[in-house]
């Protein structure tokens, strides 16, 4: 009996160390960010590209008839959004005005560009055309490399 008990505690023993192995993972979570930082840039050159259908299904308002006739034509396959390209470079890639700050806890992916926040959210003059959503399966990428990184490192 003795035997099995001693073999319980050395079971309990290695749990707790892969325990103590998780919560060290957990306290910098910087790998897992990367990732997600890789794929946010993936999906927003979808959403420029899908002009707005690759999160939201129906894609972005139109431009108003008078604002099309001036607009300079952006390259193929870029629509909608693209003018200068700046606000796109900022959003899918590390170009200028690209916000990436990732820490051990915490991460933050987006743009400085001021366009951006106006056609999030919209102004009485211009419909909104969301930029930047969270996928189902974005969210469930993040979940899958996080629980991957606590496991295994």
């Amino acid at each position: 009996m003795a035997e099995s008990i001693s073999l319980e505690v050395e079971g309990i023993l290695r749990q707790k160390d892969r325990f103590g192995q998780m919560r060290d993972r957990a306290r910098d979570l910087t790998p897992v960010w990367e990732q997600a930082h890789d794929a946010f840039l993936i999906e927003m050159d979808e959403q420029f590209r899908t002009e707005g259908a690759y999160f939201l299904g129906g894609g972005w308002a139109p431009l108003s008839p008078e604002y099309a006739k001036r607009k300079p034509k952006p390259p193929a396959p870029f629509g909608i959004l693209y003018r200068s390209g700046d606000l796109y470079r900022s959003l899918a890639s590390e170009g200028a005005g690209h916000v990436k700050r990732l820490t051990p806890t915490d991460a933050v992916m987006g743009s400085s560009d001021e366009k951006g926040k106006w056609h999030q959210v919209g102004t009485e003059r211009m419909p909104q055309r969301k930029l930047i959503q969270m996928r189902q399966e974005f969210k469930k990428f993040v979940v899958r490399s996080m629980l991957k990184h606590l496991m295994t490192g």
